[in-house]
């Protein structure tokens, strides 16, 4: 995962620019559900401005950082939800010794039409795993504006502009599997969330995209260094454009500072590619 730079005024002037309307019509919509106090329409519109965060995301998914080649795959993503929102606990493993908010049949109505409450995400992390799940650490609060919103503490990390922390400073990759940079704290729990409820340490197809990235980085930082070629494809492995560049960023900086243990991460995950060259 990793933060999409963005300032609030360049996202509007964004959005105004595929539809000089929208902003207007969404203003409407939201005072419509702030006097029904819920969420609800006959059709939405936010898939107008689909094309503005595909853009911004280099059509990467804003959780797991799949490219998604497929435009069924893309879903706009509502970070908060507009409509209830479940209680997570996580599976296969033993409660959080910590609360992680309760569920919520109100839901974030207000912020269903706010341009800083979306991104693009697959199917997978959207439908399937994140569903209607926000968990938080403080009170949950029905604003119309997601800055005045910090102290729910949300342990899910928005990656447009700089609403939230920047991923890459609490989530980081040790080879092609994730490592919270805190060993403790909010900071920690935040990543322990994360990975848990998109299962970013087991998903196959995460695990093999990532080796592939790292087998790719090693040969043209190892192979052939002072290639221009091998250089530029450097700089494409590690720019937000490409697939898992936190992954790709992690081993660079790995390289950089430690060889001899870069080799050995390099060797796994050439191994991992070559036991599911079928996949």
């Amino acid at each position: 995962m990793i933060r999409y730079a963005i300032t609030e005024d360049k996202l509007n002037a964004e959005i105004d620019a595929i539809s000089p309307t929208w902003r207007d019509r969404a203003k409407d919509r939201i005072e419509t559900f702030r006097t029904a106090q819920k969420y609800d329409e006959a059709s939405s519109m936010w898939g107008e401005i689909k094309s503005v965060y595909r853009t911004l995301q280099h059509d990467k998914c804003g959780y797991c950082e799949r490219i998604l080649e497929d435009k069924r795959d893309i879903d706009v993503e509502h970070f908060r939800p507009k409509k209830s929102v479940k209680s997570f606990i996580p599976t296969n493993q033993p409660p959080y010794p910590y609360s992680t908010g309760g569920a919520w049949d109100e839901g974030y109505y207000l912020l269903a039409y706010h341009p800083q409450n979306y991104l693009i995400a697959c199917k997978m992390c959207n439908e399937a795993l994140k569903k209607s799940y926000f968990p938080i650490a403080g009170t949950r609060q029905q604003n119309d504006d997601p800055k005045q919103m910090v102290s729910e503490n949300p342990f899910l990390i928005y990656p447009i502009g700089d609403l939230d922390d920047d991923p890459e400073m609490l989530l980081e990759f040790v080879g092609i599997f994730p490592k919270r940079r805190y060993l403790s704290g909010h900071e920690n729990r935040r990543v322990e969330v994360m990975i848990d409820l998109f299962e970013l340490d087991i998903r196959e197809k995460l695990l093999i995209g990532r080796a592939k990235i790292i087998y790719a980085l090693w040969l043209a930082l190892n192979k052939y260094p002072q290639d221009q070629r091998s250089q530029d494809y450097i700089h494409y492995l590690t720019s937000s454009s490409s697939a898992h560049c936190n992954c790709a960023r992690s081993f660079y900086h790995l390289f950089q500072q430690d060889r001899a243990r870069a080799e050995e991460v390099a060797g796994y995950a050439i191994e991992y590619v070559m036991e599911n060259r079928s996949k």
